[in-house]
């Protein structure tokens, strides 16, 4: 996928069934609103997915909470950052995020929906399970 690929992508990503709400955020970035379960949709997740400044990766990172300051859930977080496929646990500044990093240039887009879907589905769970249900949307 190049750049102007990417951007056509962004702008079909509004029609799929698990985006309540579609932000432009200017060429090559957008905010979704997403279900992270479409069964439930009673919680939303924000994913901010855009290009890195020098255009070679796609990145889509939802925020999860502060950074815990206690070891244990820190701990636990990082064990379960195992499970995924797609996305991982990050800190960025003082807060954990859940995020999917891909080199554009071999991006196809089921895999970035694949990526998108799961960095907001995981967001969610480490929202429920570890920070009181807290609904960071």
């Amino acid at each position: 996928m190049n750049r102007d690929q990417f951007i056509q992508a962004l702008g079909r990503l509004q029609s799929l069934e698990l985006v309540k709400a579609y932000h432009d955020e200017g060429p090559a970035k957008c905010i979704l609103e997403m279900y992270p379960n479409i069964d439930k949709k009673n919680r939303t997740q924000l994913v901010k997915v855009q290009l890195t400044d020098d255009s070679k990766f796609v990145i889509a990172f939802s925020f999860i909470g502060a950074c815990p300051s206690e070891p244990v859930i820190l701990n636990k977080l990082l064990k379960e950052n195992l499970d995924g496929c797609y996305s991982r646990i990050a800190i960025m500044g003082d807060d954990l995020v859940q995020i999917y990093r891909y080199p554009l240039e071999e991006l196809e887009l089921v895999e970035m929906l694949k990526g998108i879907d799961e960095t907001s589905r995981y967001a969610d769970h480490y929202e429920t399970k570890y920070f009181d249900g807290v609904d960071n949307a």
